[in-house]
């Protein structure tokens, strides 16, 4: 397994300024397989603790110890959102795989891992049981709230507010400077016109505090709808 290198909001990071995070998470992306840990997106639960700073990969029994190389991003966030000391707390991470040290916290795991973008982490939701193989996106918001599924099978727009549910014919998305770009239209007795963008940017969900690198802007028959997104299993 690897990281989603080749999942379609790779476009974003490749139309995006160059600063440091993305150098980061572009050198991460471009290791071999065998350097990072299992999981199709880095994947897994988190535990910081004064004794313990563990990684555990969805769908693996491994662990590998965690060096913070975002800058205490990943700390700030884990404080904020898992709490307490020594809770789990599901996350999304980059990261490079390393030799432990000889010495010192750590020495005892088999290898380290260096993470240099937290993605996503989300403490109230399914965590590793979402299967991310249905959708290559999934973006939400409130207020009234929203989610839309994008998938080969189709685009699928539900909600608290009419129109409540909305089936689209899936068309591929295209790269708008550093912004992805979903347009879809539906036809028949009702016409519905629906566009997704997304840019790369830290987005919190104001109901559980759970964090994406996706802000999404969706538009729904000239409605405008904000809220955040974050990327599934694209078909290979």
């Amino acid at each position: 397994m690897r990281f989603l290198a080749h999942c379609v909001v790779a476009a974003l990071l490749a139309g995006a300024s160059a600063g440091a995070a993305a150098q980061g998470v572009a050198a991460a992306a471009a290791k071999p397989a065998d350097d990072v840990p299992a999981g199709s997106t880095g994947r897994g639960t988190l535990v910081l603790a004064p004794d313990r700073s563990l990684f555990k990969p969805c769908g693996s029994d491994r662990e590998f110890w965690v060096k913070d190389a975002t800058g205490g991003d990943l700390a700030r966030v884990y404080e904020k959102l898992a709490g307490g000391p020594g809770k789990p707390l599901f996350v999304d991470v980059r990261g490079v795989l390393e030799q432990p040290p000889k010495s010192g916290p750590g020495s005892a795991q088999s290898r380290v891992l260096r993470v240099v973008e937290l993605r996503r982490a989300d403490p109230a939701g399914a965590g590793c049981r979402e299967n991310l193989r249905f959708f290559e996106l999934r973006a939400w918001g409130d207020d009234p709230f929203w989610r839309v599924d994008v998938s080969r099978n189709g685009i699928i727009w539900s909600s608290y507010g009419a129109p409540t549910s909305l089936a689209f014919p899936y068309a591929p998305p295209r790269r708008d400077g550093g912004a992805l770009r979903y347009a879809a239209v539906r036809t028949g007795a009702e016409r519905h016109e629906l566009e997704l963008v997304m840019t790369p940017a830290r987005c919190a969900d104001p109901r559980t505090g759970a964090l994406t690198w996706l802000a999404v802007e969706a538009r729904l028959d000239g409605r405008t709808l904000r809220g955040c997104a974050y990327e599934g299993d694209r078909a290979q």
